[in-house]
């Protein structure tokens, strides 16, 4: 089955790789995770806390509310074995994205 999907293999792994390393260094070296407005209206601080924040405000008109049920219990788990939430969340967006990559 490997032999047989090899390229696609290739594909979802190398998109992961490309997804990882871009978050990481977005988030470690640029300092996106502390500015709001970073490009095209991305606010890297509210997206962070709706991951991994319970208490955040999540009652805003911009945020759906199935986005924090379905993606906070994933980056909940991930922190018990990694203890910064900021790769686990890299990670959780690095694996969705790579997922969409192989759908398409």
């Amino acid at each position: 089955m490997i032999n047989k999907h090899k390229k696609e293999i290739i594909i979802v792994l190398s998109s992961f790789l490309l997804y990882f390393v871009l978050g990481t260094i977005f988030t470690y070296y640029l300092q996106t995770s502390k500015f709001w407005n970073v490009l095209f209206d991305l606010d890297t601080p509210r997206v962070f806390g709706d991951l991994a924040l319970r208490e955040f405000n999540h009652y805003r008109a911009t945020v759906h509310p199935l986005f924090i049920l379905l993606f906070q219990p994933l980056v909940s788990l991930l922190n018990l074995f990694i203890t910064d939430s900021n790769i686990a969340i890299i990670l959780i967006q690095s694996i969705l994205a790579s997922l969409s990559v192989f759908f398409v």
